[in-house]
């Protein structure tokens, strides 16, 4: 398991410029650099909806379908912006590392994957119906993804090991 710790560590770090992974002496350093990458991400996704919600027709009746979605990852950016860490709780070890490191990876992988449905509103191939639902549909996935990641590190905090952890995905 140690292996594969060190393997999803390097991972993280090619994508994530100063991701240090989740040791004793930084991790709360390591949260709050991936926090703001996934945020830098998450800016990048809504200034480009932003600007196929401005090409879009004034009069459209379905504006308000990509002006939710914009809200929507607005809200996101802020919940995950905020702090989730606090210097009294303990690194995260074992299992509980990996499974951190696993929700930032799937995280890492569903922001990127926002960027599809908007190229294709962009390019005219989905309607903004379409593309409101997959922009919708993602950030239900992103902040069901983001609450678990919360309660793995309140359950650090607390003592406990595996507090909303399920093994579903």
């Amino acid at each position: 398991m140690r292996q594969e710790i060190g393997h999803k560590r390097e991972r993280l770090g090619a994508h994530v410029p100063g991701f240090l992974g989740y040791s004793a002496i930084h991790y709360l350093e390591t949260d709050r650099v991936l926090r703001r990458h996934l945020c830098a991400l998450l800016r990048d996704v809504r200034d480009r909806l932003a600007g196929v919600l401005s090409d879009w027709p004034a009069a459209a009746a379905d504006r308000p379908l990509l002006a939710r979605a914009l809200r929507a990852l607005a809200a996101l950016q802020r919940n995950v912006s905020a702090a989730a860490g606090s210097p009294a709780a303990g690194p995260p070890r074992g299992a509980d590392e990996e499974r951190l490191l696993d929700l930032d990876l799937v995280l890492l992988d569903k922001v990127a994957g926002l960027q599809t449905p908007i190229e294709a509103l962009s390019a005219g191939v989905l309607t903004a119906q379409e593309g409101a639902a997959l922009v919708d549909e993602a950030i239900r996935e992103l902040s069901g993804l983001w609450g678990r990641r919360t309660l793995l590190l309140a359950g650090l905090e607390s003592g406990g090991t595996d507090a909303g952890t399920g093994d579903s995905q």
